[in-house]
């Protein structure tokens, strides 16, 4: 039994700009699986509009708004400043259940709102903080 299928990935328009689209085919028998993959270069009109966006980019790059970079040098420093904060509230033990929901609000913060899963950042840091936290208040006994 042989069966066939060919997916191509869908890049949105927007974002094709000499991106190459990939082609994949899949041959499945019942003792192998081939897949075989090829690339399908964009049409010279959107080859086209994709160098136009870049020049605009680049030109937009080159000069760039008044403050751009003092600006991003400071974010940057404030970025850093919101690290060094969140790594040290991470290292404090908590000691009680409280303290436990305050490096739980710590990463609410960070995630504006409830956490819905564990993504890196401030919220994995306070996840495995809390993790430390119960596994020394268990050794304790409390």
């Amino acid at each position: 039994m042989r069966s066939q299928f060919s997916r191509s990935l869908q890049v949105p328009p927007a974002l094709q700009v000499n991106l190459p689209e990939w082609k994949t085919e899949c041959n499945k028998t019942d003792s192998r699986l081939e897949l075989v993959q090829w690339k399908v270069e964009p049409p010279n009109d959107l080859r086209m509009r994709g160098e136009e966006i870049l020049a605009a980019f680049d030109k937009w790059r080159a000069k760039r708004p008044k403050g751009y970079v003092k600006t991003r040098r400071r974010m940057k420093r404030a970025q850093n400043e919101c690290l060094g904060l969140e790594e040290h509230i991470a290292s404090i033990p908590a000691a009680t259940l409280e303290g436990m929901r305050a490096k739980l609000r710590c990463a609410e913060a960070y995630e504006r709102g409830k956490i819905d899963c564990i993504n890196g950042g401030c919220s994995e840091l306070m996840a495995l903080s809390i993790l430390k936290d119960v596994e020394r208040l268990a050794a304790q006994g409390g």
